[in-house]
């Protein structure tokens, strides 16, 4: 239902493709290390795509290229859902996330929310 996708969104989201490396966090350490990039971004999610499904509640390092500087920040796994044989759509929701990483997010999702619209 398209309503109940718009109350989701708590914060303004950028389509945007930044190539993102993630992997899955298993007490101190990082595994099943991937590369993608993100479908979108806010300043409290993101949605990428991966090579597996996720089960939600996984925490994920991910190291975002955003222009002007890359972020490395941790996320929830919200949802996993198949796109295609092998190809997911991750949503994740940022954790502990500090007040310059979200800064930087934030003016990267104004950029490209101001861009998109005048393009469109």
């Amino acid at each position: 239902m398209v309503n109940a996708e718009i109350d989701k969104r708590r914060s303004a989201r950028a389509d945007a493709h930044f190539t993102t490396s993630y992997g899955r966090i298993i007490e101190d350490a990082i595994v099943d290390r991937d590369i993608t990039q993100t479908m979108n971004i806010s300043e409290v999610g993101v949605l990428i795509t991966t090579s597996r499904a996720f089960e939600p509640a996984t925490n994920l390092s991910l190291k975002i290229n955003l222009p002007a500087e890359p972020v490395n920040v941790t996320g929830t796994v919200i949802e996993s859902r198949q796109l295609h044989s092998l190809i997911y759509l991750t949503r994740l929701e940022f954790s502990g996330i500090d007040e310059q990483k979200r800064k930087a997010i934030q003016q990267t999702v104004e950029y490209y929310s101001r861009k998109n619209r005048f393009q469109h």
